[in-house]
């Protein structure tokens, strides 16, 4: 309540104590060749990506906004990537323009824009392609996946369009993004 009194509501108090140790605790059950990347949707608060980014995470952004506060944070571009649906026009050319490690391609349409703006500021950019697997985990309660959805590209899509992909000049495919489910805390479900 003294904190309230001293700097008013709402307010929003962060334990950087606890973040660390969770950080750590990550850090350690994975093998040296996994990155972690800090959703910046997840709380967007500077101080709190600043202080993630000390940590060593790398970075995730679903949108300018987040791009921009990721830039001023201290994330290095390399250690950006830019995911999800419906990214417009502006931000995908910032995107672009700022060189991030990869713009995650939700669409056709998308890696087709990529590539023209891509021309047109005379760069190459790099992608990663999220496919919709045509596969899904029964005990997921979320599927984002064996159906059809705005995230990612039909895998039977993706076989017949590849060769085009291949065509196009001024991006580089680094990756392949699958994310198919969410909350999903059955081992033997992950591991099928």
């Amino acid at each position: 309540t003294s904190a309230a009194q001293q700097f008013g509501t709402p307010l929003f108090i962060y334990d950087t104590q606890t973040i660390s140790k969770k950080y750590a605790k990550l850090r350690k059950n994975l093998i040296d060749q996994c990155q972690l990347y800090y959703s910046i949707k997840s709380n967007p608060s500077l101080a709190v990506c600043q202080y993630i980014k000390k940590l060593g995470a790398h970075c995730e952004v679903s949108s300018e906004y987040e791009l921009l506060t990721a830039i001023q944070a201290g994330f290095a571009a390399s250690n950006i990537i830019f995911v999800g649906p419906g990214k417009n026009t502006q931000a995908i050319k910032c995107a672009i323009k700022n060189r991030i490690k990869a713009i995650v391609c939700e669409s056709f349409e998308e890696i087709l824009i990529i590539d023209m703006l891509s021309k047109k500021l005379n760069v190459k950019t790099e992608i990663m392609i999220r496919l919709n697997p045509d596969f899904k985990i029964n005990e997921a309660p979320i599927k984002m996946s064996g159906v059809a959805t705005q995230f990612g590209i039909d895998y039977e899509e993706f076989e017949s369009k590849i060769d085009q992909i291949k065509k196009y000049n001024n991006i580089n495919i680094i990756g392949i993004h699958i994310y198919n489910a969410s909350r999903v805390l059955n081992t033997n479900a992950i591991v099928d």
